[in-house]
């Protein structure tokens, strides 16, 4: 799973934001005694504290992406059945609610199955998981995490339902129920076992610790740094570090994994220009057509990188360099390249930009 894997002060920064966003969700709403939270703000806020990629506006089975986990966040309320796919496109999922119960539970498994199968390849993911908070009454939020599986359609059974728009089913794992009518698959979620649970209370305080995820950027730049793409001490690039660090040696790695090097000369002369290792910041391409989560890593901060790192090195080496999958990069190729160092700016500690240029 997730949660439990992360730091207990990135927890417990988690819970505050929650916190946070369910107190101004009760401004003018103090009829309610559910905390409220945007399902999109719980989103952005777990992508936020546990430095995962946001991968909630594109149209996958998965919000954001950690580590090569898929995870789907939701926040909800009341019932444990909620919505986990839609079904709308009549060209790629061709819904015949003529057919009987059990081969629509089966087509509708096996399109689930499909689209599951396809963005866990499509994004290299070793596992899926469901993290969701539930709100309840007594303003308890609870924290819950479960295995985002696909359905065993060849144990489907079809369970009693009061309406004929709609098919329940289970896979003797998990019970679903179709609406027909909406094209929409639900689940039940297990909300026995929370990970952790807290108590709701108004804070303005956390409401304040939430706005800070918005503040907006200062539109000039209140410094720079420009780094060489090689190491600065060697005067070429590693064989097997930084721009070449997919070639490194102990395990298979992506060939666009990289990292950028960065000299201990910068952190002597600007020591706070970079955030503390580990901590991420929004890195932006100067043209604005990229936005990688990054963060500083390495004994003594000495590399800079992106989650996931090839993204970073896709932008680099095929977009920027031109360069085909396992060429050895070397400074002779980044002179005929025109690119041989590059441009940090900095806006405040959670955002800058990156430009490669000529030294």
């Amino acid at each position: 799973m997730v949660y439990n894997l992360q730091k207990e002060v990135d927890r417990i920064k988690y819970k505050r934001l929650l916190n946070g966003a369910a107190s101004i969700s009760s401004i003018g709403n103090d009829r309610s005694k559910t905390p409220k939270i945007e399902w999109r703000l719980a989103e952005i806020i777990f992508c936020k504290t546990f430095n995962a990629q946001d991968k909630g506006s594109s149209d996958i089975s998965v919000d954001c992406v950690k580590n090569f986990k898929g995870i789907g966040i939701k926040t909800f309320q009341g019932s444990s059945l909620q919505k986990i796919a839609e079904f709308n496109n009549k060209k790629k999922f061709p819904f015949n609610n003529s057919k009987n119960s059990i081969d629509i539970a089966k087509d509708v498994s096996s399109y689930r199955n499909y689209r599951l199968e396809k963005d866990q390849n499509l994004l290299n993911l070793n596992e899926l998981t469901y993290h969701f908070t539930h709100r309840k009454n007594d303003n308890t939020i609870s924290i819950h995490e479960q295995e985002m599986s696909k359905i065993d359609d060849n144990r489907i059974c079809i369970l009693k339902s009061n309406h004929s728009h709609i098919i329940k089913f289970t896979d003797k794992i998990n019970n679903y129920s179709f609406n027909t009518t909406k094209s929409t698959l639900y689940k039940h979620f297990d909300l026995g076992n929370p990970l952790e649970s807290f108590k709701y209370e108004y804070s303005k305080h956390d409401i304040d610790f939430l706005l800070n995820l918005y503040k907006k950027p200062s539109k000039k730049a209140i410094d720079e740094v420009i780094l060489p793409l090689y190491s600065e001490r060697t005067g070429n690039v590693g064989l097997k570090s930084g721009l070449n660090g997919w070639n490194a040696a102990g395990r298979l790695r992506h060939p666009d994994e990289i990292y950028l090097p960065i000299s201990s000369r910068v952190h002597r002369e600007s020591p706070n220009f970079f955030p503390k290792r580990d901590e991420p910041f929004s890195l932006v391409t100067n043209d604005g057509k990229n936005k990688f989560l990054s963060k500083m890593c390495q004994d003594g901060s000495k590399a800079l990188t992106s989650n996931p790192n090839r993204a970073l090195g896709e932008w680099i080496l095929r977009n920027k360099l031109n360069l085909s999958y396992g060429t050895i990069v070397t400074r002779d190729i980044l002179e005929k390249k025109n690119f041989t160092h590059f441009k940090i700016s900095k806006f405040d500690n959670e955002n800058f930009t990156i430009d490669l240029v000529r030294g």
